[in-house]
Parts: structure tokens; C-alpha cells; sequence
């Protein structure tokens, strides 16, 4: 059950909304999958080390997805992908710590977009 909001800045007055929230709909689609987060350099969008990533497996993606890259084959990551005027793809990290990579779009092969986001606390 969706008990209602509360508030994550300003105070808010308590209302109580007792609706339904289907999670499941979050996995339902074709072709969806779900990744385990590891690493820090997508820690600025939100996603932190054990979090869980739901995918959309597609081939196609805009510029500004945030995508799970396969680059010449062999290295998985998860980037926002960047479409740049001569043609490469720019993979952009989301931390400080981590520098962008930029390839010939050649060498990219888009497994899939991120539609959703799970986080648990011990």
C-alpha cells in the first residue's frame, strides 16, 4: 500500500492517501532486466553502490539516456551516452572522480536503457 507523501525538505501536513502502488509494473515490459550496481560513477544521478538498475534491452538510444554500454565487445558499464556532432559517443560518468569516454560510435554496442531504480537499507 501507498500510505502518501512525506516531505524530504519543508514540513508537510500529514495526509493520509491509502492507495495502491503496483511495483511490479516497473519489471513488466519485454525484455526487461535488472542489474546490480557496482562501482561509484553514477553516484551524482542517484545511483549508489548495491542499488539495482531495471534495464529496457534495446539496441537504439537518445542522446542523454543513461545506457548500459558494451564498448569493442568486451567492457560493460553504465553511463549517460552523449551523441556528439563528428559522430563519437561520449560516455559520461555522473562523479568527479571519473573521466567520460569517448569512442567511435563503432565501437559501442547499447545493450539497453535504465527505466527504474531499487535501493534496500540494511
Amino acid at each position: 500500500p501507498m500510505m502518501g507523501k512525506i516531505a524530504a525538505g519543508r514540513l508537510i501536513e500529514a495526509v493520509a492517501d491509502e492507495s495502491e502502488i503496483d511495483l511490479g509494473i516497473m519489471f513488466k515490459g519485454k525484455g526487461r532486466y535488472v542489474l546490480k550496481i557496482s562501482g561509484e560513477s553514477m553516484i551524482g544521478k542517484g545511483i549508489m553502490p548495491g542499488d539495482y538498475v531495471v534495464i529496457e534491452s534495446t539496441r537504439q538510444a537518445r542522446h542523454g539516456d543513461m545506457i548500459v554500454a558494451l564498448v569493442d565487445g568486451f567492457d560493460a558499464t553504465l553511463k549517460t551516452m552523449l551523441v556528439n556532432q563528428d559522430g563519437t559517443i561520449t560516455l559520461m560518468p555522473a562523479n568527479d572522480e571519473f573521466e567520460p569516454v569517448t569512442i567511435d560510435a563503432k565501437r559501442l554496442s547499447i545493450q539497453g536503457v535504465v527505466v527504474g531504480q531499487l535501493r534496500t537499507y540494511p
